[in-house]
Parts: structure tokens; C-alpha cells; sequence
């Protein structure tokens, strides 16, 4: 780059700045790109919570509401109340974007069919990382089992999931989303995992480019510590002399991350061996298990995360439906195995002697999977010392921008300014 090149400035668009995986994954990059002295500069628009450096919120919690409300009334979305398009044409105006990267944009806040109309004005390339199904679906976010989004859903089974609704409208959403997603020619979309990446060929156009870069974790953060496990776990108030069996996840009592099967699992395990620690939302009972439990709630000091994933001999993901998860990305740069059922792109997450999988739901095949892993002392080493190595040429910040950059670089307005 020669020396005071003017910046390509990159919108990044997400429902939250501060919480969730997606927002982690959207922000890691807009911090990267602004601390990495390159030619591009990010600036990062979101609807709830709050937000950071060179960041600016597009609604009111009362225009949220609204349209939350309207959701879970009648299931639609689109042609809400509230200015959230506008505000954010008068920003897209004053900051003069190169390029337009989507992250999440269920969440109540956006307009999505206006704001695809205002892309298509706008003219941009836009970026759009795919980190759930919501763009191929009518409603839901991971419609597990359910293939009806390939037929144009209808008599939706899941109104109950997020986003909740009383009216089924998904057919008519369905319509709705494959109008307005058409509508921009320069739509180029990510996806952190080979899985979503196949189900997205399948749902959009075949003129729509889909391009594969994995999720990225800090791994100057999360990393081996010096500590021996057993102090560590005096540390955290977890007992000593048996395998750690950790299971973490914002919020664990979510249905897809199967909640159901964690009381079940534990009460497979033998109490004279195993201990089973949580992160994260508390789960009502499971200290009726007779293997020993600590819950460690929610852990939002990240260097006690890092000493819990090291802590930990096992991270046990019981997950129906995924993505990418950060917890296994988290735990694999710590130099921590997983266990999972093999949903969405946890079996990519885990190839390489990384861990192991099993069918979803088969929670007897988990519970041998993981005494397999756990009572092999020689192998334990090797595994570890896999997965850090993993992290490290796969799921590194660097590795991360580097594929994001490159994709910027190949724009046609990406360079204009050079």
C-alpha cells in the first residue's frame, strides 16, 4: 500500500454490537480492519443495545417493540413504522461506504425490504455473511429438520422458535425475502462454514457468488495457560481428581442448543469419574444428576473463560441445530478436544483429530465418544495440541481479515480509491 492511500470505507450492519455470536464475528472484523493500518477503514451500524468505537445505533427500543410486536402478531416483516432506513441513508450519505457488508438483519430492527431497495439505489457491492438460515427460510433462523423453506414453506412447525409468531406468514415471507434479495446484481455472500455454503447454493440464484471464510477467534486471548488443570480448577472452585466435563453456550436452556439432552448425558456419566461444569445460563435440575455439578453461569470476564476452556479435559456441544460456534472455536484455541452431535459446521470445526461427533440426538454414542476420549491418557496430548495448532492456521484474527481484505480487494468499487 503506498504510504497515505486514502481509506475504502466499509459499512459493516448487524442487529447488535455488543452481544452474540454474530456480533462477535461482525465486530472482531470491524475492529480488525481498524487496527490493522490498511487502506480500508470500517464504520459499524446496528439496532439494539450498545455500540463502540465508530459505531451508531439505527433505532429507538420503541420502534423496536413495534416492530417486534408486528412479528409476533402476524409473522411479517417488512413495512414496519419507524425511520431505521432513512437514518441509515442520511449515515451511508455522510460517510461515503465503498462497500455495504451485512451481518444479522432479523431482529425487529430493519426494514429489509426497503433497505434492499435503498442498496439497489445505493448501487455497491454488498457483502453479506450468512451466520444462520434466516436469509433461505420464511421465519426461522435454523430450521433443523425442517426442508419446507425448499419448497416455498407454508404450515410452518416451528412458530414457537425465534422469531416467534401466531399467524403463520412464511410462505408469503419466503416470496418477500427471494424478491428483495434479488433485486441487488452485486451481492456477494460468506458463509463461515462448507455446510450453510451448500444450503445457500441451493436457495439463492446461481449468479449470486458464495464465498467460504471461516470464523475467526483471538487467539493471543484464547490460548494454553501455564497453569497446571488441577490449579486451575482450585482457582474456579471446581473439584479436583476427575475429567472435566464442560458444556457452554450463551444461553444453554435454548431449545437448539439442546438443552434436553445435557440432564440426560449427565445422568450416563459415572459420578466417581466425571464432573460436569456449565457456562452459562443456569439449568434448572441438573444438579439432581448423580454426577457432580458446578454452574458456573454466565462468564463474561474472558480470562476466566480462558481459564475454565483450560480447565476443562472435554467441551461437550449438544447442540440440534448450528452454524459455526464460537464456544468450539473458543475451547480449540485453548488447546481444549470437543464432543458434539454433528450438526451444520461442527464437523468441519472438529476434522483433524480435533474432536469427535455423533448423530444429534444419539446421546448414549456422546456419552462413549467422550469416555473414549477422556480415558485415553496417550492420546490426549496429541488432541490438544491439534486443536491449538488448528486454531492458530485456521481460525487466527489474521488468517480471518486476511480472507475478508482479499475479498474487499476483488470489488469493483473496493479499489476505486487507490
Amino acid at each position: 500500500m503506498t504510504a497515505g492511500m486514502p481509506a475504502g470505507n466499509v459499512l459493516q450492519i448487524n442487529t447488535v454490537y455488543d452481544r452474540g455470536g454474530a456480533a462477535a464475528v461482525a465486530r472482531t472484523l470491524h475492529r480488525a480492519v481498524n487496527a490493522g493500518g490498511g487502506r480500508f477503514r470500517s464504520s459499524f451500524a446496528f439496532g439494539r443495545g450498545q455500540g463502540g468505537p465508530e459505531a451508531f445505533r439505527l433505532t429507538s427500543a420503541a420502534e423496536v417493540g413495534a416492530r417486534g410486536a408486528k412479528m409476533r402478531l402476524f409473522g411479517l416483516e417488512g413495512g414496519w413504522p419507524g425511520g431505521a432506513v432513512e437514518r441509515l441513508a442520511g449515515e451511508m450519505a455522510r460517510r461515503a461506504p465503498d462497500i455495504i457488508h451485512i451481518h444479522n438483519l432479523h431482529g425487529y430492527y430493519l426494514d429489509f425490504v426497503r433497505f434492499f431497495g435503498l442498496l439497489k439505489a445505493w448501487g455497491g457491492p454488498v457483502v453479506w455473511t450468512l451466520h444462520d438460515c434466516w436469509p433461505l427460510t420464511g421465519r426461522c433462523t435454523f430450521p433443523d429438520a425442517c426442508a419446507a423453506w425448499r419448497e416455498g414453506c407454508g404450515r410452518c412447525p416451528r412458530l414457537k422458535d425465534y422469531p416467534r409468531s401466531l399467524i403463520d406468514s412464511s410462505a408469503r415471507m419466503l416470496r418477500r425475502k427471494k424478491e428483495a434479495f434479488a433485486s441487488h446484481a452485486g451481492l456477494i455472500l460468506v458463509s463461515p462454514s462448507e455446510w450453510l455454503a451448500g444450503e445457500a447454493r441451493s436457495a439463492f440464484p446461481e449468479s449470486v457468488r458464495i464465498r467460504v471464510i471461516n470464523n475467526a477467534v483471538d487467539t493471543e486471548v484464547f490460548r494454553p495457560l501455564p497453569a497446571s488443570r488441577e490449579d486451575l480448577r482450585r482457582g474456579l472452585g471446581i473439584p479436583a481428581g476427575k475429567k472435566i466435563v464442560l458444556f457452554a453456550a450463551a444461553d444453554l436452556k435454548e431449545e437448539r442448543k439442546g438443552s434436553r439432552f445435557i440432564p440426560e448425558l449427565a445422568a450416563m456419566l459415572d459420578p466417581e469419574k466425571y464432573h460436569v461444569v456449565t457456562a452459562g445460563s443456569e439449568l434448572p435440575g441438573l444438579e439432581r444428576t448423580p454426577v457432580g455439578v458446578s454452574q458456573m453461569g454466565c462468564i463474561r470476564d474472558r480470562a476466566r473463560l480462558v481459564e475454565l476452556y483450560n480447565a476443562a479435559d472435554v467441551l461437550c456441544v449438544t447442540s440440534t441445530a448450528d452454524n459455526f460456534p464460537n464456544t468450539v472455536l473458543e475451547a480449540m484455541a485453548c488447546g481444549t478436544p470437543t464432543a458434539a452431535f454433528a450438526t451444520g459446521g461442527i464437523p468441519e470445526q472438529l476434522a483433524g483429530a480435533c474432536g469427535l461427533t455423533v448423530p444429534v440426538g444419539r446421546t448414549s454414542e456422546l456419552r462413549d465418544v467422550l469416555a473414549n476420549m477422556l480415558s485415553d491418557a496417550s492420546g490426549s496430548a496429541a488432541r490438544r495440541a491439534a486443536c491449538r495448532r488448528k486454531a492458530l492456521e485456521r481460525y487466527s484474527i489474521p488468517v480471518f481479515l486476511k480472507g475478508y481484505l482479499g475479498l474487499y480487494e476483488e470489488l469493483p468499487t473496493g479499489g476505486r480509491r487507490s
